[in-house]
Formats: structure tokens, C-alpha cells, sequence
């Protein structure tokens, strides 16, 4: 596959209108149907009309078909000649536009700002006819925008397959509203953990958890979500319960008080900070947080001193380092002052001193860290400052008060620093708890609530020890201090607090939940865990640990064990009732349903799941699946809630960069659309591309299943191949209802008077995996890809399908055959001995020399999607052939010889897919895709002219694996090819850059002023020089050439962390893991390893793409680019022995199947 980057950053637009077969006419002239592409030999000629077309003229143009179409076609004079400028799509302006100002905080009055219009129009002279005329109507563009995004977001939280849960907190802004911001957490309909804010809302009135309520309320019926609402995970204060409690009751009136309770949940992030804040503070916390804030804003200095100072060697130290960061040049002379420590001399010079926000534990626990690290540097300042008095004045203390403000009252002892360094020993595991609890439920399995009750557990285990270790040294006179009995009483007031949040877990059963339904913990998590419980210190209850989390389980479980499961025998037939005897004798007969699953999961052994497998995903996978279905939905709803509510937090971070002095006024509803805009934006990006992603395809039922190929040969998960006769006999009536459904498909086309061949019906069979639709989406065009609104706006790949062609009776492809190119546009070919492009959506219609002839009809939907893609993989319909063969290696061998093989699978094999294979047996053509009637017929009196029907092969035939071909044309202006190559060329069927040495070849040999070709070393040296097993840039060097081919960048395919040199024709079938497998080999292939291998890789990416871009301009190329060419470029020499045979190592850590 390919891709290509044009010479402008809107070149895709250029592109379509220079590929396009509805090529812009003047007016009066005849709109032919094929075109051909350098009929204006004179170049004169050409600028001339050209020239005839004013600035912005629209054309209309009648079709061939009668439909209309209008072009716009600015032109902009560059140098000596016109150039035809490409036209910038509103649409997509704007989009980008509003992305702009929403994810960089902009004042939206910008947008009419001179300086910055000014700016624009250097890059795009008429950008003001794109660019809203002022700060409200993009305003306008912002609210419009985020309504859309609105509808979608409906769309999508419809589609989830967990339950909608909610987290939600109030913020007063800096222009004084009252925000509450609710952000829904979820499962998408492909595995993946979304958090994305759904509303900003301004609060009216009190504080309270009714007027909350009544907020979010509207915002769960705004979304139509009264249906799908799970937990709600917000902080501990006591207005979230009422709110909460409101809110469950009013949408789920059947769920008892009890139940209620369960569906609030909190704030791990929150337990974590009040129970650091109790180790730091002692329990009054609240009180000293206030009196702290108070004596600040009352600028009662002295007060401040003594309120921190009471805390101890953590209040003196905040005391210390607040004195030395309050002015200038305090800061420059604690930096001046060198380590006197002989040890570590310079580790630490350069670093600061970490000034902590007075409340927030973890920022103490930073400036406490940081401060043990430069322990000396503080004592030698305090020492040189400790007659200095606090606040920036510099003079002497004379009265008492004063004397109480200066520094020396804030020295540290070395008892002092002994407790210091014992602070944050202890808060070093709240600390990193707290960081992996914050990680991407994206990315991990971390942050969701399964982090909840196991990060309490560390938490309680630690304290617990670190309390019997405290007591000992308390009591022991030889190594008790002042500050060992101050730090008995902090670990006693954390204890607590965390022993408080304990004891709430039973009131909420999905903490339980969260645990079991993790593959790798399950019961026996507690079972572990909690063994010993009953020889703990201090431990309320130990013994009803275990009892009462399994009733509070099962408590929970009672809302899915009865829920119904989808048939997944639904719409099968019985051949006839069995008798007494069969009832009696057939086990299967028995509802498997009945069984318990939450059991049955739990029976089973623990176990992790793979490095590149998520929970949603495996959820998401034994949803599938009636003997897992409930115990799924446990699993996916436990796996989608968040374990912290920090994500309101993150907003109101975002909303405090956008509020500023300046900006004041901004109402809630523009707030509300530009951070759920700036959130949908990072979270999802589900509003850009409407094609079928990897992942999505990835996580398709209906393709990509290549564990099972067409006749029901089935590899399970561990390679092994499950076939039975019996599952084969199981298999039959899929099998026939698969390869009936191919013939009667094809046969359709050919009732309505087109000619088919073999090729139609491999097509059909990749339908089934590659086109997400039913029965492979007969009905789908290649052509229709053209009217897909994202791909119109250039947010989609532009696809190009390469075939070659034969002509019947042709064994061989003969040098001189033409490469042709398929776009959603058009089918045809720059080549000589064609030179003119057909309709893709008419291509079935009559055409007669470039026209369609008086009376004839348009003729659409001959352009079936899968057939596009089955001519280009014609090599591999022969498999078909293979199915008839007795010592096929495509059927079990233990199949062969039973019963059911013989007299039912083979008779089946021969009558459905021999009388497709009549006429297709003899050598020259059972590879040839046939195209009736010919489109080409009497075009351009070449080798086609006279053919009925057009013959096309799989371009690999040509050695075109790689589609350069179209890309190569000067006049689609393309810059950079990125040509990944997976070709199976060497004995281990690895690439050795085939295709590349092929291409070049044939324009070495075909001198054409249209395209070009870098030049490419022998396939020795590709080996030799290692250029087959890392990226390689072929035509860095494009100077004294007029028209320079584009710069190939060759990533060939190698054995990053997976073997993916596999091949349709050595195994049929590939497991889901060898699937996902050659998927991540590949990611790790286009990212070097997401860098590990070039940390500057992405540098050397964009120097590829600007490449040519510097040598037009003739601009200095930055060294950094540099750099990259000298590391890439083939340097053109050559090494032209035979090279031993290809084994490339692995670059990564392998992933085993």
C-alpha cells in the first residue's frame, strides 16, 4: 500500500480535480466522458486557455448522464506562467478553524483581528471570503458546531455497550458563575474506555444537592440516557449524596435504598488525599486549610508563621522555603550557595527548591522531597540569613514581634530532617498510587474502578506496618526522638482515615465486582489478600471479610443473572423432532444458560491477558458469546468506571485558561460548547473519519474473522486446529449457505446480460471479511466512495486499486502491458498506449470512442466494491481450484477420510463451486478479471480499441505490489511516496524491495516526459546494504532534473515484535492473536518502534514529506533534516554479490502466539 503527500498542504484538493474524470470545461465546449490527458501538447496553447478563465469563474457543465456539476477554478500567477490554484473547501476551513480557537484557548474576537487576517492572507490571498467577519459569528460557528457534535455524541453513547456513569463537581470561575461540569464515562462500541464531557452548566441558587440534581437531570435527559445510567463517582461531600440519592431515585424507582446507596461511589483520588492530608495535618484539617487561607488573605504574616510552625518540621520547612522564594534575590543566592557535601558535590546543582500551594498534600510532599535533596544548601542559608525577618523587608527586628518573624525560628534540626525524610518514606506510596490511579484507561487497564479497593488495601497494609514500626521505636528509649512520638500520632490519625473508607465498602457491591470480573484476580484476590486479616492489629471483624464482600457480590449479581441472552442459534431449523431415546441420550439438549456464569467464572483459574488486550476488549469479545453474556455486562459496565472524578477537574483546568481577566465576560453556554468540544477533540477523535479504522475493523463481527476460511476450516486461539468431524458436519449448512450465496450474487450480474468470471466469485468470498456489511455488502460501489462527505472534505484516504493488462489467450504479461489505475473517480491509464480515464461510476455503460452513443442508456453499479478489490488480487482466486483438489491442503486431513467428507462435503464442494469453474480451468485466463463491455473500445486506437471486453490481472503481475504507478504522474504533483511493502520476494518470504527494481526499470525503459522513477540499486545490494530491513529514501538527490520523481520513503515489511511474513497461499486461516499480531508489527513498523529505534524517526518523517518542498525553494535544509538524509538516503553505491539467505532478526520484543 501507499500514500502521498502533495506539493501544497490542500494538493489533495488539486489532486481530485486533476484526476477526476469531471474535468473542468469551458463553456460551450462538449463535456467528453473519457479524457484524455496531454492532448494540449503546446504549452502556449494551454496558458492561453487557461488565461480565458477569470479569477473565481464557476463552470457548469452538463454530465454524460445529464447531471450537473460546478468547478470552481482560481488561477494564481507564479513566475512566468498560470498555475490553476486549488480551491479551499469551507467546510473543512471552518472545521479547522474552530479547532484551532477551541483547543488553544483563543479569544474568538481574534478571528477578525488585522494582524492576524493579515497573516492568513499571505498564505491564502482570498481567505476573506472563508473567515467569519467577526469575534460572534465564529461565536456562532462554535455553538453551531458543538450542537452537531451534540447529535453524534447521542449517537454514540446510544451505541455503547456499557452503562453511562457520571462523575460531576462545581467550580466558581474567575468571572464569578457557579459551573458544574458532568462527564460521562463508558464503553464504546469498540472496546474503548471513554471519559468525555457532556455539559457545563452555570448553577442558580444554593449549593445544595436538590439544585444539582435538577442540572444534571436535564442534562441525562438531554442525551436520552434515562435508561443506560450506572455509578456515580464524585467526592465525599455530603451534598453529592443527597444529589446523587435524587437523582437514582427519580430515574430508577425500582432499586430499594440499599441499592441506591450501592450506585455512589467515591473518589479514589479523594480518599487518598484526605487520609495524606490526616498524616500531615492531624485530623482538624479542614480547620488549619481555612485559617491558613485566612491569614494569607488578611496578610497576617506573623499568624502564618506560628500556624505552620505548630505543624512541625513540615510547617518550618514550608516557612523556610516560602522566605526563600519570596523575592528575587533570595532565589539567586540560594542558587549561588555550592553543596558542602563531599558526597553527591554537583548531583543536585541547578536544581529549585519546590514551593508548595500551603493545602495540597502532594505538593508538600514534592517540596519535602525536594527539600531533603538539598538539605545542606538550606541549612547554610538559613544559617547566613537567620537574623533576616520574613516578607521582602531587609531591616532589623526590633520589637518582640518582629524577633518572633525571623528565619532563625524555622532552622531544622537534625531530628527535624530525620522526620522529614520519614514523611515522605511514608507518602512515597500514596504518591505513586495516586499517579498509576490518574493512568489511561485508553492505553490500560488503569484508572478504572478495579483501583479502588486494591490500592486501599496497599494503602491500609502499609500503614499498618509502618504504625508497628513507628510504636517499636516509640517505645524503645534507645531510639525513640521527639519526632518519632509526633509521627506515631500522624500514622495513627492516617490509619483512621483510611480504616473510615474501609469500612464503606460493602455499601458498594461494584467494588467487589470490579475485582472478580478482572481476569487475573478474581475471588482469589480477597482470598489472598485478606488471609491473615483475622492476626491484624486493630482489624474490625476480620472474620466477616470474606462473607459478607461475597453476599454483597451476589447482591449485584442478582441485577444480571436473569437478564435475557441473545439466541445464538436464532433462525436455525430443526431437521425433524428426536424421538424418547435421542431426548434422553442428547446432552446438548440441556439450556447451558441455566448454569450460574458468575460461578462458572469463577471456577475457572486466574489468568492475565495478553500485553496488547484491554478488559473492554475481552468483555467485548465473551459478549459475544451466550455462555458469557451476563457475566460480559458485569465485566464491561465494572471495566467503564473510573476509579478518581478528576476528570471535572481537569476541565475546570482547562476553563481557568480560557476565563482570564480579559475574557471575563464569556457566557456559560460558549464555555459549555468549547471545552465539550476540546474534550471530544482529545478523547474520541470519532468526528473526523467515517471510513472503518483498523481498530474498528479489528473489532467488527462481521470482518476480519480470519480464524475461519471458506469451507468452515476453523484455528482456534492456540493454533491448534478445533475441527471434529462432528464440528465439520456442524459446519455444513454455513458452508452451503456461504458459497449459495456467492453463486446467486454472481449470478445476477450475469442474468443481467454481463459477462463474469472466476474472479467475480473470489470477489464475493473477500466481501465477507473485508466490506463491513451484510453478506459482504453486495450492493456497494467503489464509485459511492466519492460522495462520502468526510472523504469530499479530504478527512479520509484517497484509494487507488492497480491492475494490468492481459489480453485473452496470454500466458504472460508482456513489457509493453498497461498499468492501469482505479480511484472512486475513474478507471484508466496514463500510458501511452492508452492515455484516457472512464467514469468509475458508468463504467458498465457502452462507450464507443470516448462517447456514450445517441440512445444509449447510463448504465451505474457495475463498479461493485468487491470487485474492484478482487481484480487486483486475481493471484489468489485460484484457491477456489485448490478446494476441488483431492490432496488439497486447505481441508483437514482427518476430514478426508470420513463419512461426511465423501458423501456429503465433496459432492457439495463439486456442485457449487465446479459449474462455477467450468469455462475457468485453462491456464491463460483463470486469473483474468473480465470487464463487458470494454469502456476503452475505440478510444485512442491502441491495444484495447478493438476488444469487446477489457481483461484486467492483479498488478503484482507486473511486479506493481506497490501501486506507484499513479502516483508518478508529474501532474498529480506528489512530493512524497510512502510505500510499505509486505511481498513475499525472498525464500522466507520477506521483501527485497521487488516491485521497487521493477518500477524503476519500467521507467528507465518507457522514457516519458509524464512520470519518473528514482533510481534503485540490484536486489543484491536492497539485501546486501540491509535496505530491505529498515526505511530507506530512494531520490533524496533531484537536482539538474526539470520534473523530479517524488522522494520514496521504503518501509519494508521485517520482523519488528511479530513473524508477518505470511502468505495467503501457505496458510488460509490466521487466528485473531496471529491477526493482531501482524497489526501491532506493522504499528511498530511505521513508528520504528514508537521511537525506541529513532528517537528522532518522526523528525526524519516530516524532513521526507518537505523535502522537495526545499529543493523547489531552493531553501537550507535544516540540519535536523540533514541528519535524516544521511541516515536513510541510499548513498548510491552498490554491492552487487550474492547475499546468503535472508534471516532478519527481531528489532523488539517479540510477541509469542
Amino acid at each position: 500500500m501507499a500514500s502521498c503527500t502533495g506539493t501544497d498542504s490542500d494538493n489533495s484538493s488539486e489532486l481530485t480535480t486533476l484526476v477526476s474524470g469531471d474535468t473542468p470545461t469551458l463553456p460551450g465546449q462538449e463535456q467528453p466522458s473519457i479524457r484524455a490527458l496531454f492532448e494540449a501538447q503546446d504549452d502556449a496553447a494551454y496558458d492561453l486557455a487557461v488565461a480565458q478563465i477569470p479569477r473565481d469563474h464557476r463552470v457548469r457543465v452538463k454530465g454524460i448522464c445529464g447531471d450537473y456539476h460546478e468547478y470552481t477554478t482560481p488561477i494564481r500567477q507564479s513566475g512566468s506562467y498560470v498555475q490553476l490554484a486549488t480551491t479551499v473547501k469551507r467546510a473543512p476551513f471552518e472545521e479547522a478553524l474552530i479547532a484551532f480557537f477551541v483547543v488553544c484557548q483563543i479569544a474568538l474576537r481574534l478571528v477578525a483581528d488585522e494582524l492576524f487576517v493579515g497573516f492568513l492572507r499571505i498564505v491564502y490571498p482570498s481567505i476573506d471570503k472563508l473567515l467569519p467577519g467577526c469575534g460572534n459569528t465564529l461565536r456562532a460557528l462554535v455553538l453551531e458546531a458543538f450542537n452537531k457534535r451534540k447529535e453524534h455524541l447521542k449517537e454514540v453513547l446510544a451505541r455503547s455497550v456499557s452503562k453511562i456513569h457520571f462523575s460531576f463537581d462545581l467550580w466558581t470561575s474567575p468571572n464569578h458563575l457557579a459551573l458544574l461540569g458532568v462527564v460521562a464515562h463508558f464503553i464504546d462500541e469498540f472496546g474503548q474506555n471513554q471519559s468525555i464531557l457532556i455539559a457545563i452548566r452555570q448553577l442558580h441558587g444554593s449549593h445544595s444537592g436538590e439544585n444539582q440534581a435538577e442540572v444534571i437531570k436535564e442534562v441525562i435527559q438531554e442525551y436520552n440516557l434515562q435508561n443506560r445510567i450506572g455509578y456515580f463517582v464524585t467526592d465525599n461531600a455530603s451534598n453529592n449524596n443527597t444529589a446523587i440519592d435524587s437523582l437514582i431515585a427519580r430515574f430508577l424507582p425500582h432499586l430499594t435504598p440499599k441499592q441506591r446507596l450501592g450506585r455512589r461511589l467515591r473518589c479514589l483520588g479523594h480518599v487518598i488525599n484526605l487520609s495524606a492530608k490526616a498524616f500531615l495535618y492531624g485530623t482538624e484539617f479542614d480547620a488549619f486549610e481555612k485559617n491558613a487561607e485566612a491569614f494569607k488573605e488578611q496578610s497576617s504574616l506573623l499568624k502564618e508563621l506560628h500556624l505552620w510552625r505548630k505543624r512541625g518540621p513540615v510547617g518550618k520547612l514550608h516557612n523556610i522555603v516560602t522566605f526563600i522564594c519570596r523575592t528575587p534575590q533570595r532565589r539567586e543566592k540560594f542558587a549561588n550557595i555550592q553543596s558542602q557535601s563531599e558526597d553527591f558535590a554537583t548531583e543536585f546543582d541547578g536544581l529549585k527548591l519546590v514551593v508548595d500551594n500551603a493545602t495540597r498534600w502532594n505538593s508538600l510532599y514534592l517540596m519535602i522531597e525536594r527539600a531533603i535533596k538539598l538539605r545542606d544548601r538550606i541549612d547554610r542559608f538559613c544559617i547566613d540569613h537567620a537574623e533576616f525577618m520574613h516578607g521582602s523587608s531587609n531591616k532589623k527586628a526590633l520589637s518582640m514581634e518582629e524577633q518572633e518573624s525571623l528565619l532563625k525560628h524555622d532552622s531544622l534540626t537534625a531530628d527535624d530532617w530525620a522526620v522529614l525524610t520519614e514523611i515522605v518514606a511514608f507518602l512515597e506510596k500514596f504518591y505513586t498510587l495516586t499517579k498509576r490511579a490518574e493512568g489511561s484507561k485508553l492505553s490500560s487497564d488503569r484508572g478504572v474502578l478495579s483501583d479502588y479497593l486494591t490500592t486501599l488495601n496497599v494503602l491500609l497494609k502499609h500503614a499498618r506496618e509502618y504504625r508497628d514500626d513507628i510504636n517499636f521505636r516509640a517505645e524503645n528509649p534507645d531510639l525513640t526522638s521527639p519526632g518519632i512520638r509526633q509521627l506515631r500520632v500522624c500514622i495513627v490519625n492516617c490509619w483512621t482515615k483510611l480504616d473510615e473508607y474501609f469500612a464503606l465498602v460493602n455499601d458498594t457491591p461494584a467494588h467487589y465486582a470490579a475485582i472478580v470480573t478482572n481476569p487475573q484476580m478474581k475471588w482469589k484476590y480477597f482470598e489472598r489478600q485478606w488471609k491473615d486479616a483475622h492476626l491484624w492489629k486493630d482489624a474490625t471483624l476480620p472474620e466477616s471479610w470474606l462473607p459478607g464482600g461475597k453476599r454483597a457480590l451476589n447482591s449485584l449479581w442478582e441485577e444480571y443473572k436473569n437478564l435475557p441472552v441473545a439466541d445464538a442459534c436464532a433462525g436455525s431449523k430443526r431437521a425433524r423432532t428426536p424421538d424418547e431415546f435421542e431426548r434422553e441420550t442428547d446432552m446438548t439438549q440441556w439450556d447451558e444458560d441455566e448454569m450460574d456464569e458468575l460461578e462458572t467464572w469463577l471456577s475457572m483459574k486466574v489468568f492475565k491477558l495478553d500485553d496488547d488486550d484491554t478488559l473492554p476488549a475481552y468483555w467485548l469479545r465473551q459478549s459475544k458469546q451466550p455462555a458469557t453474556q451476563r457475566i460480559a455486562k458485569m465485566g464491561l459496565d465494572m471495566a467503564s468506571i473510573p476509579a478518581m472524578s478528576s476528570d471535572c477537574e481537569r476541565v475546570f483546568s482547562q476553563c481557568k485558561l480560557m476565563i482570564t481577566g480579559q475574557r471575563n465576560r464569556l457566557k456559560p453556554d460558549i464555555v459549555e460548547a468549547t471545552q465539550s468540544s476540546y474534550s471530544v477533540i482529545f478523547a474520541m477523535g470519532l468526528f473526523t473519519n467515517n471510513f472503518t479504522s483498523v481498530q474498528e475493523a479489528m473489532r467488527s463481527p462481521r470482518i476480519w474473522h480470519f480464524e475461519t476460511n471458506l469451507v468452515g476450516y476453523t484455528k482456534s486461539s492456540d493454533n491448534v486446529v478445533a475441527n471434529t468431524a462432528s464440528s465439520m458436519r456442524a459446519a455444513l449448512p454455513w458452508i452451503v449457505q456461504r458459497l449459495t450465496n456467492i453463486a446467486a450474487i454472481v449470478k445476477t450480474k450475469s442474468n443481467a446480460n454481463f459477462k463474469t468470471s472466476l474472479t467475480d466469485y473470489w470477489a464475493r468470498a473477500l466481501a465477507y471479511q473485508l466490506v463491513d456489511a451484510p453478506n459482504g455488502g453486495p450492493g456497494f460501489t467503489f464509485s459511492s466512495i466519492a460522495r462520502d462527505r468526510e472523504f469530499a472534505n479530504f478527512n479520509t484516504p484517497l484509494p487507488f486499486i492497480i491492475a494490468t493488462g492481459r489480453e485473452p489467450g496470454q500466458s504472460a504479461i508482456p513489457a509493453n502491458s498497461i498499468i492501469y489505475d482505479i480511484s472512486p473517480w475513474e478507471l484508466g491509464s496514463y500510458d501511452d498506449a492508452l492515455n484516457g480515464y472512464a467514469p468509475l461510476e458508468y463504467v458498465g455503460s457502452s462507450f464507443e470512442n470516448g462517447y456514450l452513443p445517441q440512445g444509449r442508456q447510463c448504465i451505474n453499479g457495475f463498479d461493485d466494491a468487491a470487485f474492484i478489490i478482487g481484480t487486483s488480487s486475481s493471484l489468489f482466486n485460484q484457491i477456489f481450484l485448490e478446494l476441488l483438489k483431492s490432496d488439497s491442503e486447505y481441508i483437514p486431513k482427518f476430514f478426508k477420510n470420513t463419512y461426511i467428507y465423501k458423501f456429503a462435503f465433496r459432492p457439495l464442494l463439486s456442485g457449487v463451486i465446479g459449474p462455477i469453474l467450468d469455462g475457468f480451468l485453462t491456464s491463460s485466463n483463470v486469473d483474468v478479471s473480465v470487464w463487458m463491455p470494454n469502456p476503452f473500445k475505440g478510444w485512442n486506437q491502441g491495444t484495447t480499441a478493438g476488444s469487446a471486453s477489457l481483461t484486467l490481472v492483479d498488478g503484482g503481475e507486473n511486479l506493481q505490489n506497490i501501486p506507484f504507478h499513479p502516483l508518478l504522474l508529474h501532474q498529480r504533483q506528489v512530493d512524497v511516496v510512502f510505500a510499505i511493502d509486505s511481498s513475499s520476494d525472498t525464500a522466507t518470504q520477506w521483501p527485497n524491495g521487488t516491485s521497487l527494481l521493477a518500477t524503476s526499470r519500467f521507467y528507465q525503459e518507457n522514457q516519458s516526459n509524464k512520470a519518473a522513477f528514482p533510481a534503485i540499486p540490484g536486489l543484491n545490494t536492497i539485501v546486501n546494504q540491509g535496505l530491505n530491513n529498515r526505511p530507506s529514501f530512494f531520490g533524496c538527490e533531484s537536482r539538474n532534473m526539470n520534473a523530479p520523481p517524488p522522494l520514496i520513503v521504503y518501509m519494508p515489511n521485517a520482523p519488528y515484535i511479530y513473524g508477518s511474513n505470511l502468505s495467503t497461499f501457505g496458510d488460509l486461516t490466521f487466528t485473531t492473536r496471529e491477526r493482531d499480531a501482524v497489526i501491532m508489527n506493522g504499528w511498530a513498523l511505521g513508528t520504528q518502534l514508537n521511537g525506541a529505534i529513532d528517537d528522532n524517526w518522526s523528525v526524519c518523517v516530516g524532513c521526507a514529506i518537505l523535502l522537495r518542498s526545499f529543493q523547489r525553494t531552493q531553501s537550507q535544509i535544516p540540519s535536523k533534516c540533514k541528519e535524516c538524509f544521511d541516515r536513510y538516503c541510499w548513498n548510491g553505491q552498490t554491492n552487487e554479490t550474492t547475499p546468503k539467505v535472508y534471516m532478519p532478526q527481531f528489532k523488539g520484543k517479540r510477541i509469542e502466539i
